[in-house]
């Protein structure tokens, strides 16, 4: 898990020990060492101690532009000539930290700017940053669940979440989450295929986009009445049009938004409103 770089550090004060003699000299010979621009086979070679790609360079300079010094990099071991050391896209000062207190994720000992975020050594679908063993398959990959697996509705605690590796995919493993279905089965308001949608494929009878899951309204019986009035089954208000076409449609009875309920339509004997 990425840090935050530590306010007010210098790169330069974290080389006090690594570098002792500078040298802007042209390429030269001086006491034996190799200046600037020079080449090289070794650090010792070279005024300022650092040699890279057969060349001696400033130890306070950036070869690669990865926002890290020469120096800090010969003295961590990273690549000071290639601005992504491990190859995962992510550049070595993003990955770095702090010089005396590197990122690592997985905890390892091993500094994150060494470990890839792509490559995963022993195929057990974590990648080196985030697997502490890279040389043994780890059966744990509970690190993945949140990568991985649906967690809305009942899954949402991650409880009985699991994820195993198939063919060095993750794949999320719902079994063990109590009450789990691939399809919705019931509807009973809850998320049972955690996708984060409620009882998706069963009637929604109201129109309000949510599935109405208890039994139909009894329909008002209107048997009897022989004019016009009001009718109500607590939910709606209906005024009663004898004889009256409905919408181009035979006659029967509309509703009518009385009081701000209902909706306008056809509603024939024995249809629930």
């Amino acid at each position: 898990m990425r840090g935050t770089r530590r306010a007010g550090y210098d790169q330069r004060a974290g080389l006090a020990g690594v570098v002792f003699l500078l040298a802007s000299l042209g390429a030269c010979e001086f006491n034996g060492a190799t200046a600037l621009g020079g080449t090289c086979a070794a650090a010792s070679d070279c005024v300022g101690g650092a040699c890279v790609g057969g060349r001696c360079v400033d130890p306070l300079g950036d070869e690669d532009g990865d926002t890290l010094l020469n120096g800090i990099e010969l003295s961590l071991g990273s690549d000071p000539s290639s601005p992504d050391t491990d190859g995962d896209g992510v550049p070595d000062g993003e990955e770095l930290g702090v010089f005396d207190s590197p990122f690592d994720a997985d905890r390892d000992g091993r500094a994150d700017i060494f470990e890839s975020l792509t490559n995963d050594a022993d195929s057990d679908c974590l990648v080196d940053q985030l697997d502490p063993r890279n040389d043994e398959p780890d059966v744990d990959l509970a690190i993945l669940i949140p990568k991985v697996c649906r967690q809305a509705g009942i899954c949402g605690t991650s409880a009985g979440l699991k994820v195993r590796c198939e063919s060095a995919a993750p794949v999320c493993d719902y079994s063990g989450v109590a009450g789990y279905r691939e399809t919705e089965a019931t509807c009973d308001g809850l998320d049972e295929n955690c996708d984060g949608r409620v009882d998706e494929g069963f009637e929604d009878r109201t129109g309000d986009g949510k599935a109405d899951c208890g039994p139909p309204r009894p329909a008002v019986g209107l048997t009897g009445i022989s004019g016009g009035g009001l009718l109500s089954d607590g939910q709606h208000r209906v005024r009663l049009v004898v004889g009256a076409p409905v919408s181009g449609r035979r006659s029967g009875w509309a509703l009518s938004p009385v009081s701000g309920s209902g909706r306008m339509g056809e509603w024939r004997r024995g249809m629930a409103p």
